[in-house]
């Protein structure tokens, strides 16, 4: 009896699962790596934007049909384009805009586009309601709230 006793307070304590904020047992947040990502990610969304934005010069600077223009407002009303700008502008005061510059650089040029092209202009605005993803904020009013 007493060795069961023994054994039992020698034991380790097993951790208790669903608990704690990290994927793995011991594992350490490595902030450079965080950091790196972060960048890495950065760096994907700005190259997305200026394709975009290229598609967008042509799209003013050729002849285009109301269809070329129609699609390209479709496109970008249906895609992530518009919810990451909504979202990058939620979130961000001009203090955490600052720390990603050229990220958020990118985006206003992309607005200052999409605002210059008369087809476009709206998407700026409330869009309507028919379209996924849902809009929660135009970008107007959250540019009009950027502090």
């Amino acid at each position: 009896m007493e060795e069961a006793v023994i054994s039992e307070k020698t034991k380790v304590p097993k951790a208790k699962k669903g608990v704690g904020y990290t994927t793995e047992v011991g594992e350490i947040w490595d902030v450079n790596a965080y950091l790196k990502l972060k960048e890495t990610k950065n760096a994907s969304l700005i190259k997305v934007f200026k394709i975009i934005y290229i598609f967008l010069n042509m799209l003013t600077k050729s002849e285009t049909q109301q269809s070329d223009e129609t699609y390209m407002r479709d496109t970008i009303i249906e895609s992530a384009v518009l919810p990451t700008i909504e979202s990058a502008l939620r979130s961000g005061s001009l203090l955490e805009m600052a720390k990603e510059l050229t990220l958020y650089e990118t985006y206003l040029q992309f607005i200052d586009k999409l605002a210059s092209i008369p087809a476009l202009f709206d998407l700026v605005l409330e869009i309507p309601v028919e379209y996924e993803p849902k809009q929660r904020d135009s970008i107007l009013s959250l540019l009009q709230k950027c502090k």
